[in-house]
């Protein structure tokens, strides 16, 4: 069978000819989704204006939906599919030398074939509409081959559900196993695996076809069999957690009036918020699970200057961004009521945050400490060394201060900071160590991180995942261009260390670097002291 191939003009009348004959025999549902997938890439950022269709497409995630049940079916269901490549570029000649379109090249989208829902294994690059606000840590590169010629595009693979092999969690799930095979090298999984792996041990029904949605049981279920560390959250049991947050929303628990429900409402969404926010921003997807739906959470925009006061870094996130399978890729989610009106008004939200009652954070096997204990035990080194007495922490190569705790020789020393060490913001995210060193030496490079800290920390022993806590404040991050907005320090953890434990593996704050001892046995060294370096960039994620 000799493959097709047609070059088409997003737009056109063949164009839209060829979408029309897609849509065939399609549910409303299929053709709303595959409709605003075409109108979403011909928009800003993407602004595709060409496509390519190859038809007679082999996909191996439909040809295993296809394999465990659609081949089964009366009616006849064919094994191939349609791929759509997406170009920015206008191209007018199906003779066009591919090999020069990688840089015009914004992803690709399978077309399950018949009245089945449309959308299979789709990568596209993300509607990143403002680089300083809009952030999309977990992408991964990925690759699609046309006419022999190697494209790749860097994003999140989203997946429509087709009702039989999987529901929504089920391709929330194969969402989150395709990334992760891309981004830590795990073995991929096809949808009916997905399936079977969730269903092994409570089926609760038929596994076949997947007519109803996963309990949360189930969830985790097909996380462990996929061999993925699964760390899972119930809104439920928020009070104990992030108590830090609840000076930003005060209620009063249990609630006395209408006004109290409300505020501790918004007080649980922020607090299942902020656990959810330390995952993604380590490039981690997170699995938010509702009664009746599932989505990933992928994403996070960022605004600089708030309306209300900053009491943590969680309350400059107004919105995450999901891979929704009932409506597209990259959907702008609100965290909080009053932050609907910042997301645009052609997005549409049929999923709110205040609905999740579970949440499903994926991590690298071997990271054994929560993102919340990490964070928790970088707040409590910080508050011990802004602490502790100038005159208890000799060194020769720092200015005498005896008398004074650190904090008030911070604050003398660098007055353009003007820091409020009681309000500082804390930022936590999860780094692989070799990561962690390259970022590193590339601060030493550019002059942003002196050689003496700069060596110190390439000289430690380091697990093979570390979790690292920024510390910042307003002043520092109040700022529109995401290259300009500083830090004040960060605290490396050790993220396989049993909760509860020291786990405090280096702390630098401005121009001092604290490190540990090398055993319990001995005291903790001097801190070192470089001037000139302080403040510093905060990380910049995709």
């Amino acid at each position: 069978m000799q493959r097709k191939y047609q070059l088409l003009r997003m737009g056109s009348a063949d164009f839209e000819a060829a979408l029309e004959d897609s849509l065939r025999g399609r549910s409303e549902k299929g053709q709303s989704q595959l409709r605003r997938l075409i109108e979403r890439v011909q928009q800003r950022p993407l602004k595709a204006r060409s496509v390519i269709i190859e038809e007679g497409y082999i996909d191996r995630d439909y040809l295993d939906e296809h394999g465990a049940f659609y081949s089964r079916a009366f009616k006849p269901y064919g094994p191939r599919c349609n791929r759509l490549h997406f170009f920015r570029a206008a191209l007018d000649s199906d003779a066009i030398a591919l090999e020069r379109l990688q840089a015009s090249y914004v992803g690709f989208a399978v077309i399950r074939p018949g009245d089945l829902p449309p959308l299979g294994r789709t990568v596209l690059q993300p509607y990143r509409r403002n680089p300083n606000r809009h952030f999309f840590p977990c992408v991964a590169m990925f690759y699609s081959s046309l006419q022999g010629v190697t494209l790749e595009v860097e994003g999140m693979p989203f997946l429509q559900q087709e009702a039989q092999v999987g529901r929504c969690a089920q391709a929330a799930l194969w969402m989150t196993a395709r990334y992760m095979s891309r981004r830590f090298r795990h073995r991929e999984f096809r949808p009916s695996e997905v399936n079977a792996l969730a269903k092994r041990h409570m089926a609760l029904g038929r596994t076949l076809p997947a007519e109803w949605g996963l309990c949360p049981a189930q969830v985790l279920d097909a996380l462990e069999g996929m061999g993925f560390s699964a760390i899972h959250y119930e809104r439920k049991l928020m009070d104990e957690c992030s108590r830090f947050l609840e000076g930003a929303y005060l209620a009063n628990n249990p609630p006395q009036d209408a006004a109290d429900r409300v505020r501790l409402a918004r007080q649980q969404d922020a607090k299942l918020a902020d656990i959810v926010y330390r995952y993604v921003e380590s490039g981690l997807p997170v699995i938010l699970q509702s009664a009746d739906h599932a989505v990933v959470a992928i994403g996070h925009s960022y605004e600089h200057r708030p309306k209300k006061a900053i009491r943590a870094a969680i309350q400059r996130i107004p919105s995450f961004f999901i891979h929704d399978e009932g409506v597209g890729p990259y959907e702008e989610m609100p965290i909080l009521e009053y932050e609907y009106a910042l997301v645009r008004a052609d997005s549409k939200i049929t999923f709110w945050f205040s609905d999740v009652h579970t949440v499903f954070a994926v991590v690298p096997a071997g990271v054994t400490l929560r993102g919340e204990s990490a964070e928790a035990r970088a707040r409590e080194t910080v508050r011990g060394f802004i602490q502790s007495k100038v005159g208890a922490q000799r060194s020769k190569r720092k200015p005498s201060a005896h008398g004074r705790t650190m904090g008030d020789h911070l604050q003398r020393m660098h007055p353009e900071v003007a820091v409020d060490l009681s309000q500082l913001e804390y930022r936590t995210y999860l780094l692989p160590d070799h990561e962690w060193q390259a970022r590193l030496r590339e601060e030493m490079n550019d002059g942003t991180l002196g050689p003496v800290f700069g060596q110190a920390l390439l000289m430690l022993d380091y697990p093979k995942y570390v979790w690292v806590t920024e510390i910042s404040s307003s002043p520092l991050l109040a700022r529109p261009a995401r290259q300009q907005r500083l830090c004040l320090g960060r605290v490396i953890v050790d993220s396989t260390a049993p909760s509860g434990t020291e786990a405090t593996l280096a702390t630098h704050i401005l121009d001092f670097l604290q490190l540990p001892a090398p055993d319990t046995a001995h005291p903790a060294s001097p801190p070192h002291y470089e001037p000139g370096y302080a403040p510093f960039r905060h990380r910049v994620f995709s």
